[in-house]
């Protein structure tokens, strides 16, 4: 659904295919996705932590692909930004595509 604002619309969040999110082994692995296919290709993780209300230090960790256990996560508080702002849902369906298995 649109969502009127000045100077333009903004498209709200639209979720990924299933067959996509379920490629995700860990919840790491569904931010890494969600970032990949972000609307805006163009996007750097500085707008994005900017947007999100983060610290650019900490979305490196988020999408860090060695998964370590020092690594900081997405927390559950930030969430909703991260899916308006990267124009998908795949880290909200992660879970349920989980509880699905």
């Amino acid at each position: 659904m649109p969502l009127g604002l000045m100077g333009g619309m903004l498209q709200a969040p639209q979720p990924l295919p299933m067959e996509t999110v379920a490629q995700c082994k860990t919840y790491r692995d569904a931010v890494r996705l969600s970032w990949a296919h972000r609307r805006s290709s163009g996007m750097t993780l500085r707008t994005l932590a900017e947007l999100i209300g983060s610290h650019p230090p900490h979305v490196t960790d988020y999408l860090q692909s060695d998964d370590n256990e020092k690594r900081r996560d997405l927390p559950a508080d930030k969430l909703g930004a991260w899916c308006c702002v990267v124009g998908n849902l795949a880290v909200q369906q992660w879970p349920s595509y989980r509880d699905w298995e």
